[in-house]
């Protein structure tokens, strides 16, 4: 093979390997943009789960001061007729 030949080869396995190369690169950002979008969207679910959580315990919180609160004044009474 002459010296042009081998240039030429050595040059055509060159854009092959650039071909693939920027088809990988391609891939990559498919994938990272797929992936981001999964966690998103996983994300959010995870949010919405927690506010509803939160709410929910909220309310708890809620009732069980007025409970306390019931049971401070009927203590603050039965002390009034305790004396």
């Amino acid at each position: 093979m002459t010296e042009k030949g081998y240039m030429k080869d050595i040059y055509k396995q060159l854009e092959e390997c650039m071909k693939k190369c920027d088809n990988l690169s391609q891939e990559v950002r498919s994938v990272k943009k797929q992936t981001s979008k999964k966690y998103i969207e996983e994300i959010r679910e995870i949010k919405k789960v927690h506010n509803e959580e939160v709410c929910v315990l909220k309310d708890e919180i809620k009732d069980l001061k007025e409970k306390n609160d019931k049971l401070n004044n009927e203590v603050d009474r039965l002390k009034k007729i305790k004396i």
